[in-house]
């Protein structure tokens, strides 16, 4: 095959090829459909191969396309350890830091990425809030916060703290929730399928079974959201539901310990110095932080606990 000389067209191709579809592949590179579509069509014509199969599932590579897919993916590897070599060599701390958090964390994390952002003001900080895995190794961003029990061992970092679930209504609840028994007469929100493994999710299976579920989400934010709303009650972080004051603790003496949360980058950017000032700063904050992420805040429990015994 010829005309294989620029990387976007490799770019776009891989896109597609893991993506499944023209419309994922567009969304993960941030163009339109078209775009792709366009770009497709081009290195076919191109290498005078058809590289992808057209069918309602969706697009699948041919067998030439799987050999391109193997190809595409080693000069991938080969690009991105370039850029992180590149990158890693930086000596001061300026340009763009591309930071991945899901959406839940991003919004916790605002004051101490605002205290960042006014102690680097030469920094640019790039936030892609998702709960999608994100790939360092792609350099899909610089550095990550993600909660999880086996963080990748090709990345390097920092385990900042547990992450401290309790169950959440609005204030004051709609329903009482006096004693453990009471929970499955409460109005639920659950996760779709795709948190089958979050311990939310594990919980609700093993504790709550036959409770009514009022509403799912995909996202923990969402479900704050909903939660403060009146629609149900839900186990959330308690860095997000004990700094809230119109939502309540409904059972104030549980509280689950989840995974833990890390900060991340990839061993070829730590040396870089904005990846280093993020590391440090961000860290050492959240670290500061240890006690409410966990969910230990006496204080919250103890006022938790009258609303609810008054709602009785």
């Amino acid at each position: 095959m010829t005309g294989l000389t620029d990387w976007d067209d490799l770019r776009f191709f891989l896109a597609v090829a893991r993506a499944g579809s023209l419309a994922a592949a567009a969304r993960s590179l941030r163009v339109n459909h078209a775009t792709v579509s366009r770009r497709i069509q081009a290195l076919e014509q191109r290498t005078g191969t058809r590289l992808f199969d057209r069918i309602p599932q969706g697009w699948t590579p041919t067998a030439a396309g799987d050999a391109m897919q193997r190809s595409a993916e080693r000069v991938e590897e080969e690009m991105s350890a370039l850029g992180r070599q590149v990158v890693g060599r930086d000596a001061l701390p300026t340009g763009t830091l591309r930071v991945a958090v899901s959406d839940a964390a991003g919004y916790a994390l605002l004051p101490e990425l605002r205290a960042f952002a006014e102690a680097h003001p030469r920094i640019v900080l790039e936030l892609t809030a998702s709960n999608a895995s994100t790939n360092l190794t792609r350099r899909e961003a610089d550095v990550a916060l993600r909660v999880t029990a086996n963080p990748p061992e090709h990345l390097v970092g920092r385990r900042l703290a547990s992450t401290g679930l309790a169950i959440y209504g609005a204030r004051p609840p709609r329903r009482r929730a006096s004693a453990p028994a009471d929970l499955e007469a409460l109005p639920w929100l659950g996760f779709d399928e795709g948190f089958g493994d979050l311990l939310q999710v594990r919980w609700m299976r093993e504790h709550v079974p036959d409770a009514r579920i009022v509403a799912r989400f995909d996202s923990v934010l969402l479900a704050w959201h909903a939660v403060r709303a009146g629609l149900g009650v839900a186990l959330l972080p308690c860095v997000l539901g004990d700094r809230d004051p119109d939502l309540v603790r409904i059972r104030p003496d549980l509280v689950l310990t989840g995974a833990p949360l890390w900060i991340l980058t990839h061993p070829d950017l730590r040396a870089a110095a904005r990846v280093q000032a993020f590391l440090r700063f961000v860290g050492d904050a959240l670290q500061a932080r240890r006690d409410e992420i966990e969910g230990r805040r006496p204080e919250a429990w103890r006022e938790s606990s009258t609303v609810v015994r008054a709602a009785g």
